[in-house]
Protein backbone atom coordinates (compact mmCIF):
# COMPACT_ATOMS: atom_id res chain seq x y z
CA UNK A 1 0.00 0.00 0.00
CA UNK A 2 1.12 3.25 -1.12
CA UNK A 3 0.21 6.15 1.64
CA UNK A 4 0.40 10.31 0.63
CA UNK A 5 0.80 12.23 3.96
CA UNK A 6 -0.34 15.92 3.05
CA UNK A 7 1.50 18.35 5.81
CA UNK A 8 2.83 21.52 6.14
CA UNK A 9 6.66 21.91 6.04
CA UNK A 10 6.47 23.30 9.43
CA UNK A 11 5.19 20.15 10.44
CA UNK A 12 7.71 18.06 8.96
CA UNK A 13 8.85 16.34 11.92
CA UNK A 14 4.94 14.92 13.00
CA UNK A 15 4.40 13.32 9.54
CA UNK A 16 7.80 11.84 9.42
CA UNK A 17 6.55 9.90 13.13
CA UNK A 18 3.49 9.46 11.67
CA UNK A 19 4.95 7.61 8.30
CA UNK A 20 7.34 5.45 10.78
CA UNK A 21 4.47 4.15 12.66
CA UNK A 22 2.99 3.28 9.22
CA UNK A 23 5.68 1.64 7.55
CA UNK A 24 6.56 -0.17 10.73
CA UNK A 25 2.85 -2.12 10.49
CA UNK A 26 3.82 -6.16 9.64
CA UNK A 27 1.44 -5.32 6.37
CA UNK A 28 4.06 -3.86 3.14
CA UNK A 29 3.34 0.16 3.24
CA UNK A 30 5.66 2.94 1.87
CA UNK A 31 4.91 6.82 2.68
CA UNK A 32 5.54 10.09 0.58
CA UNK A 33 5.84 13.02 2.63
CA UNK A 34 7.14 15.84 0.43
CA UNK A 35 9.28 17.38 2.72
CA UNK A 36 11.37 14.37 3.12
CA UNK A 37 14.75 13.67 0.65
CA UNK A 38 15.00 11.05 -1.88
CA UNK A 39 11.13 10.92 -1.72
CA UNK A 40 10.63 13.61 -5.13
CA UNK A 41 13.22 12.10 -7.54
CA UNK A 42 16.48 14.14 -8.67
CA UNK A 43 15.27 13.68 -12.18
CA UNK A 44 11.92 15.57 -11.64
CA UNK A 45 10.67 19.26 -11.28
CA UNK A 46 9.23 19.23 -7.74
CA UNK A 47 5.92 19.88 -8.76
CA UNK A 48 5.86 17.00 -11.01
CA UNK A 49 6.72 14.93 -8.36
CA UNK A 50 3.90 15.57 -6.08
CA UNK A 51 1.27 14.45 -8.63
CA UNK A 52 2.98 11.37 -9.65
CA UNK A 53 2.95 10.78 -6.09
CA UNK A 54 -0.97 11.69 -5.78
CA UNK A 55 -1.64 9.10 -8.97
CA UNK A 56 -0.12 6.36 -7.50
CA UNK A 57 -1.53 6.77 -3.81
CA UNK A 58 -3.73 3.55 -2.68
CA UNK A 59 -4.30 6.16 0.42
CA UNK A 60 -3.96 9.65 1.90
CA UNK A 61 -3.64 10.74 4.90
CA UNK A 62 -4.36 14.56 5.36
CA UNK A 63 -2.46 16.49 8.64
CA UNK A 64 -4.61 19.61 9.85
CA UNK A 65 -2.34 21.74 12.28
CA UNK A 66 -2.97 25.38 13.21
CA UNK A 67 0.15 25.72 10.37
CA UNK A 68 -1.59 23.33 7.77
CA UNK A 69 -5.53 24.05 7.89
CA UNK A 70 -5.38 27.44 5.54
CA UNK A 71 -2.62 26.12 3.65
CA UNK A 72 -4.31 25.63 -0.15
CA UNK A 73 -2.21 22.85 -0.99
CA UNK A 74 -3.94 20.90 1.96
CA UNK A 75 -6.88 21.75 -0.06
CA UNK A 76 -6.06 20.64 -3.21
CA UNK A 77 -4.04 17.34 -1.78
CA UNK A 78 -7.08 16.37 -0.16
CA UNK A 79 -9.19 17.26 -3.72
CA UNK A 80 -7.10 14.97 -5.57
CA UNK A 81 -8.01 11.73 -3.02
CA UNK A 82 -11.39 12.84 -3.69
CA UNK A 83 -10.79 13.16 -7.63
CA UNK A 84 -9.02 9.70 -7.64
CA UNK A 85 -11.16 8.04 -5.19
CA UNK A 86 -9.01 6.79 -2.69
CA UNK A 87 -8.87 6.04 0.78
CA UNK A 88 -8.84 9.75 2.35
CA UNK A 89 -8.50 10.34 6.64
CA UNK A 90 -7.88 13.71 8.03
CA UNK A 91 -5.63 13.49 11.28
CA UNK A 92 -4.71 16.35 13.75
CA UNK A 93 -3.11 17.80 16.47
CA UNK A 94 -4.71 18.65 20.08
CA UNK A 95 -3.44 22.36 19.23
CA UNK A 96 -5.71 22.79 16.57
CA UNK A 97 -9.27 22.61 17.90
CA UNK A 98 -12.02 21.25 15.44
CA UNK A 99 -13.94 24.96 15.89
CA UNK A 100 -10.80 26.27 13.71
CA UNK A 101 -10.92 23.43 10.97
CA UNK A 102 -13.04 24.79 7.96
CA UNK A 103 -15.86 22.95 5.64
CA UNK A 104 -15.76 21.02 4.02
CA UNK A 105 -12.76 19.08 6.33
CA UNK A 106 -15.08 19.55 9.83
CA UNK A 107 -18.10 17.27 8.17
CA UNK A 108 -15.87 14.54 8.54
CA UNK A 109 -14.61 12.54 10.70
CA UNK A 110 -10.81 14.37 11.98
CA UNK A 111 -8.78 12.00 14.46
CA UNK A 112 -6.45 13.84 16.90
CA UNK A 113 -3.21 11.49 16.24
CA UNK A 114 -1.67 12.49 19.69
CA UNK A 115 -4.36 10.05 21.52
CA UNK A 116 -3.93 6.85 21.43
CA UNK A 117 -6.90 5.43 20.48
CA UNK A 118 -7.77 7.48 17.70
CA UNK A 119 -4.41 6.76 16.29
CA UNK A 120 -5.36 3.45 16.40
CA UNK A 121 -8.94 3.95 14.67
CA UNK A 122 -6.40 5.50 11.95
CA UNK A 123 -4.74 2.79 11.46
CA UNK A 124 -7.92 0.39 11.52
CA UNK A 125 -9.66 2.69 9.05
CA UNK A 126 -7.19 2.00 6.52
CA UNK A 127 -6.91 -1.70 6.94
CA UNK A 128 -4.00 -1.36 9.09
CA UNK A 129 -2.57 -2.71 12.14
CA UNK A 130 -0.27 -0.24 14.80
CA UNK A 131 2.39 -2.03 16.24
CA UNK A 132 3.59 -0.20 19.21
CA UNK A 133 0.52 2.52 20.13
CA UNK A 134 2.69 4.13 23.02
CA UNK A 135 5.40 4.40 20.97
CA UNK A 136 4.19 6.17 18.07
CA UNK A 137 1.93 8.42 20.10
CA UNK A 138 4.55 9.47 22.74
CA UNK A 139 7.03 9.87 19.34
CA UNK A 140 4.03 12.41 17.26
CA UNK A 141 3.73 14.03 21.10
CA UNK A 142 7.31 14.90 21.15
CA UNK A 143 7.75 16.18 17.73
CA UNK A 144 4.19 18.34 18.09
CA UNK A 145 5.92 20.33 20.90
CA UNK A 146 9.20 20.63 18.60
CA UNK A 147 7.49 21.79 15.49
CA UNK A 148 5.45 24.33 16.66
CA UNK A 149 7.96 27.30 16.66
CA UNK A 150 6.80 30.74 16.62
CA UNK A 151 8.84 34.23 15.89
CA UNK A 152 9.31 35.98 12.50
CA UNK A 153 10.53 33.49 11.00
CA UNK A 154 8.24 31.26 11.79
CA UNK A 155 8.14 28.45 8.27
CA UNK A 156 4.93 27.89 9.52
CA UNK A 157 3.84 31.34 7.76
CA UNK A 158 3.28 31.21 3.94
CA UNK A 159 3.16 34.72 2.38
CA UNK A 160 5.13 37.76 1.35
CA UNK A 161 6.78 40.71 2.46
CA UNK A 162 6.88 43.79 0.18
CA UNK A 163 7.19 47.94 1.70
CA UNK A 164 8.11 45.95 5.36
CA UNK A 165 4.32 44.73 5.49
CA UNK A 166 3.83 40.79 5.61
CA UNK A 167 1.05 39.06 3.22
CA UNK A 168 0.03 36.14 4.39
CA UNK A 169 -2.14 33.23 3.25
CA UNK A 170 -1.52 30.90 5.71
CA UNK A 171 -0.09 30.78 9.16
CA UNK A 172 -1.16 31.25 12.92
CA UNK A 173 -3.80 33.71 12.01
CA UNK A 174 -6.46 32.66 14.40
CA UNK A 175 -6.88 34.82 17.41
CA UNK A 176 -5.33 37.85 15.93
CA UNK A 177 -7.10 41.24 15.98
CA UNK A 178 -9.32 42.25 13.02
CA UNK A 179 -8.47 45.45 11.72
CA UNK A 180 -10.17 47.04 8.68
CA UNK A 181 -9.41 46.01 5.15
CA UNK A 182 -5.95 47.18 3.15
CA UNK A 183 -5.64 47.53 -0.49
CA UNK A 184 -3.10 45.78 -2.19
CA UNK A 185 -0.07 46.90 -3.26
CA UNK A 186 1.31 46.86 -7.34
CA UNK A 187 3.20 44.06 -6.90
CA UNK A 188 1.14 41.57 -4.73
CA UNK A 189 -0.49 39.64 -7.56
CA UNK A 190 2.71 39.29 -9.42
CA UNK A 191 4.57 37.98 -6.26
CA UNK A 192 2.04 35.51 -5.56
CA UNK A 193 2.04 34.15 -9.11
CA UNK A 194 5.88 33.30 -8.84
CA UNK A 195 5.04 31.51 -5.75
CA UNK A 196 3.35 29.29 -7.95
CA UNK A 197 -0.30 30.30 -6.54
CA UNK A 198 -3.23 31.56 -8.41
CA UNK A 199 -4.48 35.12 -7.07
CA UNK A 200 -8.47 35.65 -7.27
CA UNK A 201 -11.14 38.03 -6.19
CA UNK A 202 -13.76 36.84 -4.64
CA UNK A 203 -16.98 37.98 -3.04
CA UNK A 204 -17.24 39.08 0.10
CA UNK A 205 -20.41 36.91 0.71
CA UNK A 206 -19.28 33.86 -0.34
CA UNK A 207 -16.10 33.36 1.55
CA UNK A 208 -17.14 29.88 3.19
CA UNK A 209 -17.87 28.78 -0.37
CA UNK A 210 -14.26 29.62 -1.42
CA UNK A 211 -12.57 28.40 1.43
CA UNK A 212 -14.90 24.89 0.36
CA UNK A 213 -13.25 24.93 -2.83
CA UNK A 214 -9.86 25.06 -1.29
CA UNK A 215 -9.28 28.82 -1.56
CA UNK A 216 -7.11 30.66 1.11
CA UNK A 217 -8.03 34.32 2.31
CA UNK A 218 -5.00 37.04 2.23
CA UNK A 219 -4.08 39.10 5.03
CA UNK A 220 -1.68 41.70 6.08
CA UNK A 221 -0.25 41.39 9.22
CA UNK A 222 1.84 41.59 11.68
CA UNK A 223 2.60 38.21 12.61
CA UNK A 224 2.05 38.99 16.14
CA UNK A 225 -1.31 40.49 17.05
CA UNK A 226 -3.46 41.80 14.10
CA UNK A 227 -4.63 41.03 10.26
CA UNK A 228 -6.48 42.97 7.83
CA UNK A 229 -7.86 41.34 5.03
CA UNK A 230 -6.95 42.22 1.18
CA UNK A 231 -9.17 43.85 -0.43
CA UNK A 232 -10.23 45.60 -3.70
CA UNK A 233 -13.85 47.16 -4.06
CA UNK A 234 -14.95 44.68 -0.94
CA UNK A 235 -13.72 41.69 -2.88
CA UNK A 236 -11.16 39.59 -0.46
CA UNK A 237 -7.85 38.44 -1.97
CA UNK A 238 -7.73 34.96 -1.92
CA UNK A 239 -5.30 32.66 -3.66
CA UNK A 240 -5.39 28.57 -4.50
CA UNK A 241 -3.01 26.31 -5.91
CA UNK A 242 -2.03 26.10 -9.75
CA UNK A 243 -3.68 23.45 -11.39
CA UNK A 244 -2.49 21.80 -14.72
Amino acid sequence: MKIFISHAVANKNIARSLAEALEATKEKVTTFLASRPGDIRADEDWLDGIKRALQEADAYIIILTPESVLRPWINFEAGAALFFKRRLVFVRIQTLSTDDIPLPMNSRQVYAIDVKEQLIAVFDSIGLSLADPDHAVSKIIANSATDAVTGEREPAWDGIQIGGVFYAWAGPLFGLRDLDPVSPPASLLEEIEKRGLKPRWASKNHLSHHIERGLAQVFATDRKTWRRPVSDQDRPLMVSAQQG
